[in-house]
């Protein structure tokens, strides 16, 4: 069973994932703004017209699917129709759920962040295996 706490304030944006969403992003507290019991953060990945878009939004609560996970991705035809049902839209290809406040941030790493703090955990590493 999830546990439902105080109304919380989640980022609302829409905007395509390589643009700086943060300066675009606007905080929202759900239950003011839209007269409902907010208890939940969503994030969505979606492809429009070709290209890779994030939404940020509100809603009631986490769904029980998200009880062991954060994330739902597109795994070839394997999650269309959950995606679908929380996105309502075809081309989603991820839905994040969270239950506190401001935790439908849009940062994520990008590959070349990763292959950065590999080769540093790389260069640092036998310092201390020695």
């Amino acid at each position: 069973m999830m546990n439902i706490v105080d109304a919380i304030n989640c980022y609302g944006y829409r905007t395509y994932a390589e643009d700086e969403v943060a300066k675009r992003s606007r905080i929202i507290n759900c239950d003011q703004q839209f007269r409902i019991a907010s208890h939940a953060c969503f994030k969505a990945e979606y492809i429009d017209n070709g290209r890779e878009m994030i939404m940020g939004y509100c809603g009631d609560m986490c769904p029980a699917i998200f009880k062991d996970r954060e994330c739902i991705y597109q795994e070839g035809t394997e999650n269309y129709l959950i995606l679908r049902e929380f996105t309502g839209m075809a081309n989603a290809i991820s839905v994040c759920c969270c239950n506190h406040d401001f935790c439908n941030h849009s940062k994520r790493l990008t590959p070349s962040i990763i292959f950065y703090i590999i080769i540093i955990i790389i260069l640092i590493m036998p310092k201390y295996l020695n």
